[in-house]
């Protein structure tokens, strides 16, 4: 059976798995470049164990047992971070950054329902050579554990220790015997008895949990007794709940560094009391025992932290956390409608192991030292020893306090009783994906609501808003055409205003409909960091990213499609802008370069710099070596300006690089990026100073789906010019334009702009252009001055016709790619008109 055969009817599930995963491993990338440069940064830290585990318990939920096995091991090392026993060193910082890299394989596998992923074994080597060289000592990550043998072995040791407690308090009842200066040995044997008895009792209580199956039956929550409303509704708010719970726990989490010193604020513990008080409650009023007594013990310990009773310490936070996804998966389950069997008794005995009293509050402390006196015997008879924790007193010292015990075999077995329990949907667990990304936003409620929209769905409502425009634009038309043939009246009025009402309206919906596309350009970005790294690690360069404008907000398809192009524009910063580290000390540079990455909005549109402190474009060797692959001739060479040779970076297969790199350096990547951009309505410019820099600028409409246009004639057909790409329009009079070696040229202020005549381009007959789009006898024409990137051109048109928003549809897979032509769209009069391709014109439209 393969993988995917035992998922069926899964798929959302599924679904939502690698959504998530992804989410993770973004998040992963940045947090590691934070730990690597930050090594105490305790919250980045507690992220990236958060997110292994999460990336581990919704795998195995699935049965994808290599995600599982690799996300353990990692689990593994970061947790040695947390505990101090690991230093996050360069090695260790890679190989969890190799692991990062192979959930992201592994994910895009999963996507494509690939049956193979990528072999598991280097990451988990990897690993395995971290450990060993942990002070000798070789871990094999997620190996299975023999409880049984474990136990064996950790009862031996209880019985030594009950042996040396026996020795111990033969001697202590002998103490009249002892001298003075073997009293103090004594004494501390004394205290390791108690250590030692007290780790006997906790390893004989947990021994009779682990064999407690037989005592803990298998318990199911009955749906019949309860109403299906309220059934809904409590499920509802006890996921409300355990989302809160989680949030509350996870920050608390964030803010531990030493144990010594970890506290809770009585607001919190108040929080979490009321928290599991309603649960309890709800869950008893519908007969869900079960609940009620997992929370009814989680309350009855919050109760203790209120009253004084018990001292929190770090490991509560993941033994709560792990009794919460509990209570989540059985209530996920339930949500489905059909609960199956699970087991609360270990998870309520745990639960009952937290629990300390007043009269176990007390801790062992070592003895301050004792100066040397002559005295036959201590001050006061010591007590006898026994197998419960004692005190002994001696020459006025204060009594000796007992341990409590840690509650590390509580959180195993506890973590036991969740593994043993059906997960239900755990990849739309919205605690666990609080416990992947959520410290990032500790200041925002840990319970904030967002949900997530099927994109088809979005997709769909934004077609619907676009239409909307579509049809405004029509019942203008038509309420125009109304008020023309009846004149002024009140009836024309009203409808004159009902339009108006209706046009604002659908604007405020459009925008509304809009936002909802809209992300944070973030999205995009937050690859880099991680790229630069890798590619810097193997060179002989330095580099600093700086990333700024990371909230500005672009439509989701602008920012899926910009990816690969500012992956080039990155990459050739890195590789051909700044400098080695050797070349920038000799031109008395910074020893590290410096590439800036930002993004900002202006008008209806998005500017995306890529800028650096490198060596700028050498125009002279991009001449040269244009003028060698024949792109240019000399003649050509000679009458260009140097900003146009430096434009000539984005011509296919042109490369100044002087060998090749796993980089660049194939002439592939600049005239990509070009095209794309293009395909976006945008444009890209490019400008530097020599052994100063070069910047790369982008610009952006900040959505393809609805847009601005200006409505133009060509002959009889209509066409539209998207309006973020139109500079100004001028009306064409005699003499306007000269001709430069046969060609049409515009002499506009200082420059001198190409003319492309569009009824030439189209081949429309010249007796076509005698009306206007009125029907009115004309001839004027008039220039449409269009640019893209640094390049203008001027497009001679019959008619201005109107400025109108436009739902842009594309020309589907049969037309393909037309030249010249982006898209189309409907007009109000229910007319089809294209939508012509600025950057194709701009382009090619000068030799067609």
């Amino acid at each position: 059976m393969g993988i995917y055969d035992q998922l069926e009817g899964m798929e959302e599930i599924l679904s939502d798995f690698i959504i998530e995963t992804n989410e993770l491993v973004e998040q992963l990338d940045q947090d590691l470049l934070v730990l690597e440069s930050e090594a105490a940064d305790q919250e980045a830290i507690n992220r990236v164990f958060r997110a292994f585990h999460t990336i581990k318990g919704t795998s195995g939920f699935l049965n994808l047992a290599d995600f599982t096995t690799v996300a353990h091991a990692a689990e593994d090392v970061l947790n040695k971070i947390r505990m101090g026993e690991l230093t996050p060193s360069p090695k260790v910082v890679d190989a969890v950054f190799e692991s990062v890299d192979w959930f992201k394989n592994a994910t895009q596998a999963v996507e494509r329902r690939d049956e193979l992923f990528q072999p598991t074994q280097p990451v988990l080597e990897k690993f395995h050579g971290i450990f060993a060289d942990d002070e000798g000592v070789e871990t094999t990550a997620a190996a299975p554990v023999n409880t049984e043998d474990e136990f064996d072995a950790l009862f031996a040791a209880a019985n030594a220790a009950n042996k040396a407690a026996d020795e111990a308090e033969q001697k202590a009842t002998n103490a009249d015997d002892l001298e003075e200066e073997d009293f103090d040995a004594l004494f501390a044997a004394a205290n390791a008895a108690n250590k030692a008895a007290a780790a006997a009792e906790e390893l004989e209580k947990a021994k009779a949990i682990a064999n407690k199956d037989d005592d803990d039956p298998e318990e199911t929550l009955d749906l019949a007794a309860a109403p299906g409303e309220l059934v809904s509704e409590y499920i509802s708010e006890a996921i409300e709940i355990l989302e809160t719970i989680s949030g509350i726990l996870i920050k608390l989490d964030a803010t531990e560094d030493r144990e010594d010193e970890f506290s809770i604020s009585d607001d919190v513990v108040n929080d979490l009391f009321r928290a599991f008080h309603t649960l309890k409650g709800n869950s008893s009023l519908l007969g869900f025992m079960p609940i009620s007594k997992v929370a009814h013990k989680a309350e009855d310990y919050m109760g203790l932290l209120q009253e004084g009773d018990c001292k929190p310490d770090p490991a509560m936070v993941d033994a709560f956390l792990d009794v919460s996804d509990w209570m989540l998966a059985v209530i996920k389950d339930l949500q489905k409608g059909t609960p199956k069997p699970f087991r609360s008794g270990r998870v309520i005995a745990q639960l009952e192991r937290l629990i300390c009293h007043k009269e176990q509050s007390q801790k062992i402390i070592e003895p301050e030292p004792v100066p040397v006196v002559k005295a036959t015997k201590p001050a006061v008879q010591p007590e006898p020893i026994t197998r419960k924790p004692v005190v002994v007193p001696g020459n006025g010292r204060a009594p000796v306090e007992t341990l409590k015990p840690e509650p590390v075999l509580a959180q195993l077995a506890v973590k036991q009783a969740v593994a043993d329990l059906p997960k239900s949907d755990p990849a739309n667990d919205s605690s666990a994906n609080s416990s992947g990304n959520g410290k990032s936003n500790g200041d925002k409620s840990a319970a904030e609501k967002t949900i997530r929209v099927d994109v088809d769905k979005l997709d769909r409502l934004i077609d619907l808003a676009g239409e909307l425009v579509l049809e405004k634009n029509r019942l203008n038309q038509v309420s125009n055409e109304i008020s023309t043939v009846l004149g002024k009246g009140k009836r024309t009025s009203d409808l004159g205003a009902a339009n108006n009402s209706l046009r604002y309206l659908t604007k405020e919906i459009q925008e509304g409909v809009m936002q909802l596309r809209m992300l944070p350009i973030a999205h995009a970005f937050k690859r880099f960091p991680r790229l630069v790294r890798d590619l810097t690690r193997s060179g002989e360069k330095k580099i600093e990213l700086t990333i700024t404008g990371e909230d500005t907000n672009l439509d989701r398809s602008v920012i899926e499609a910009i990816g690969d192009p500012l992956v080039h524009l990155v990459r050739n910063s890195v590789d051909h802008g700044i400098e080695t580290v050797a070349e920038r000390l000799a031109k008395g540079k910074s020893e590290a370069g410096h590439v800036l990455l930002g993004a900002y909005q202006e008008g209806n549109h998005i500017i995306i710099e890529i800028k650096d402190d490198g060596a700028g474009i050498n125009v002279a060797k991009v001449r040269a070596k244009a003028i060698s692959k024949g792109f240019i001739t000399q003649d050509e060479s000679d009458r260009m300006s140097d900003q146009e040779v430096g434009r000539l970076v984005f011509a296919p297969g042109l490369s100044t690089a002087a060998k090749v790199t796993d980089i660049s350096g194939r002439g592939v990547g600049m005239d990509v990026v070009a095209t794309n951009i293009s395909k976006l309505n945008g444009s890209i410019d490019v400008k530097w100073v020599e052994n100063q820099g070069t910047t790369f600028t982008i610009k952006l409409p900040l959505t393809l789906t609805i847009t601005a246009g200006m409505v133009i004639r060509v002959g009889h057909e209509l066409y539209i010019l998207p309006q973020i790409s139109v500079a100004e329009s001028i009306r064409l009079t005699p003499g306007m334009l000269d001709s430069i070696q046969g060609n049409d040229v515009l002499r506009l202020r200082e420059s001198v702009i190409p003319v492309i005549h569009m009824k030439k381009l189209f081949s429309v007959p010249p007796e076509e252009d005698s009306n206007d789009s009125k029907g009115r006898k004309r001839n004027d024409e008039y220039i449409v001055i269009v640019s893209n990137a640094d390049k203008m051109v001027g497009l001679v048109v019959s008619e201005l016709v109107v400025i109108e928003e436009t739902l842009v549809k594309s020309m589907g897979d049969v037309l393909g790619k037309v030249p010249f032509i982006a898209g189309a769209t409907i007009r109000g009069d229910g007319r089809v008109v294209l939508i012509l391709d600025v950057g194709d014109l701009v382009t090619n439209g000068l030799q067609a």
